[in-house]
């Protein structure tokens, strides 16, 4: 986890913060990358909602920030990594 100054990917004039979290675990297929945002959407069987990704990219829009996904399953590199942006200041 890393949590660090930064500018908007989108417009580098935009000051905020970026919080990144990663993991190497077993990662994301291109297929679960497509679907993470739509409702209902879960990788957890029985226990997920598929509301979790939806809602929170429906938040940090809300806060005109940024949130990014990538994830590999390549063998001996899989893992996931969430890259958060939001801004110092919110625009009008």
């Amino acid at each position: 986890m890393r949590v660090s100054a930064s500018l908007d990917w989108r417009n580098q004039e935009r000051q905020g913060v970026r919080t990144t979290i990663a993991d190497s675990g077993t990662g994301m297929d291109s297929e679960t990358l497509r679907k993470i945002y739509e409702p209902f959407f879960t990788t957890k069987n029985e226990t997920g909602t598929g509301l979790r990704m939806l809602v929170s990219a429906q938040l940090v829009e809300r806060l005109q920030g940024d949130l990014r996904i990538s994830s590999t399953t390549r063998l001996g590199r899989s893992g996931t990594a969430f890259s958060l942006f939001l801004p110092l200041e919110l625009s009008k």
